[in-house]
């Protein structure tokens, strides 16, 4: 068993992929070098997701974010107010990566804050990463 921030870190990936695969995205897959979290074909594209969960209103992302700009690269950020409580779902937020323009910087970490996400408005729309079906 890992530390309590990897367990949420693997929980929220699941948890995402199983949105997914409800959507009915394709061919999912969790990044095996771990650049990015998890794979979705789209089409002719590659899609490439960060997942972010915590449990507090501050998301470290790292600083490796700035080189992950991309029109295919999203995050999502899954807030739990009590992780521990099954019954209760995250809060979630889609992220385009080119969009990640209020990132903060507190002694050398970068942050994304849950008030910038809910005043931003982003979605929990998992279906942008399906194919439309006509």
């Amino acid at each position: 068993m890992g530390t309590e921030k990897q367990m949420t870190g693997m929980a929220s990936e699941y948890y995402v992929l199983s949105l997914l695969n409800r959507v009915g995205a394709e061919e999912l897959t969790l990044g095996n070098t771990k650049k990015s979290d998890i794979l979705v074909k789209k089409g002719y594209e590659a899609i490439t997701i960060d997942v972010k969960g915590c449990k507090s209103s501050s998301f470290p992302i790292g600083t490796e974010y700035e080189s992950k700009k991309d029109k295919n690269h999203f995050y999502v950020f899954l807030y739990y107010k009590n992780f521990e409580d099954i019954h209760e779902n995250p809060e979630i937020y889609i992220v385009p990566s080119l969009s990640m323009d209020f990132v903060r910087n507190y002694k050398g970490s970068s942050n994304v804050l849950l008030n910038d996400l809910k005043e931003k408005g982003y979605s929990d729309d998992f279906s942008i990463f399906a194919e439309k079906s006509e």
